[in-house]
C-alpha cells in the first residue's frame, strides 16, 4: 500500500498597486516591504483587496470579521482601518466612501 501526500493547495495571492497578501503564508507586503499586521488587520486588507477596489460597506466588515454582537455604531472598524492606513505607508490608499464604504484606491 503506498501512501500519496495530497497536493498543497496554496490560497491565491491578492495583488492591488503595490499591495500583495499571500493568503497561504500569512504575509502582507506593500512595494515588497513586509508589514506587521495584526489579525483584524490583516482580515480587512484580504477583505478590502478582494473588493478590487469596490467599496467594502462598513456593516459587512463588521459582520464578516467581528463578533455578530458587536454594536454596528462602533469605532473598531474606523480604529483597525486607521492603524492599517499607518502601517501601508499610504494613508490615502483606503478611501472612506461616505455611505458605501472602504475601498482600495489606484
Amino acid at each position: 500500500m503506498s501512501r500519496r501526500t495530497p497536493a498543497v493547495s496554496s490560497s491565491p495571492v491578492l495583488r492591488h498597486g503595490g499591495v500583495t497578501l499571500d493568503q497561504a503564508r500569512h504575509e502582507a507586503t506593500v512595494e515588497g516591504r513586509l508589514l506587521d499586521l495584526t489579525p483584524k488587520e490583516f482580515a480587512v486588507l484580504h477583505l478590502l483587496l478582494e473588493a478590487g477596489g469596490a467599496p467594502v460597506p462598513h456593516d459587512v466588515i463588521v459582520r464578516t470579521l467581528w463578533d455578530e454582537n458587536l454594536d454596528p455604531r462602533t469605532s473598531a472598524v474606523r480604529a483597525t482601518v486607521s492603524r492599517l492606513r499607518g502601517k501601508l505607508g499610504d494613508p490615502g490608499l483606503i478611501s472612506a466612501d461616505t455611505g458605501r464604504g472602504y475601498r482600495l484606491c489606484d
